[in-house]
């Protein structure tokens, strides 16, 4: 009986194999094609947060003001593992500027002095 239904739903079983396939393939190269980008792309390993006890004022309406150190991982260019130490701000609104994710990849935009 279970042989029969396999050997008549065999197409159905094929193209669900073929889906899961282009499926796992797809998610592989999304998650590893930093090396396209001719941008400095980061993992972000680690942060930390502080609270600079600064009140943003707008509108009357009060916001917390964060300070974040960041600690991420190069995973493109000539610098490809190379550790970066970076801060932002950020007020907890997110009005401003939004706070960074351990584990998020960001294109970082590099400034020569």
């Amino acid at each position: 009986m279970i042989a029969s239904f396999f050997t008549k739903h065999h197409w159905q079983f094929i193209k669900l194999f073929l889906m899961i396939i282009v499926f796992v393939c797809s998610y592989i190269f999304i998650a590893n094609n930093a090396y396209m980008y001719h941008q400095p792309i980061a993992k972000i390993t680690k942060t930390t947060d502080f609270n600079s006890n600064d009140e943003v004022v707008k509108n009357l309406k009060y916001d917390a003001y964060y300070h974040q150190v960041i600690e991420a991982t190069l995973l493109n260019t000539e610098r490809k593992g190379q550790n970066l130490k970076l801060e932002s701000e950020y007020t907890l609104s997110k009005a401003y500027n939004d706070y960074y994710k351990v584990g998020g990849l960001y294109i970082f935009k590099t400034y020569r002095h």
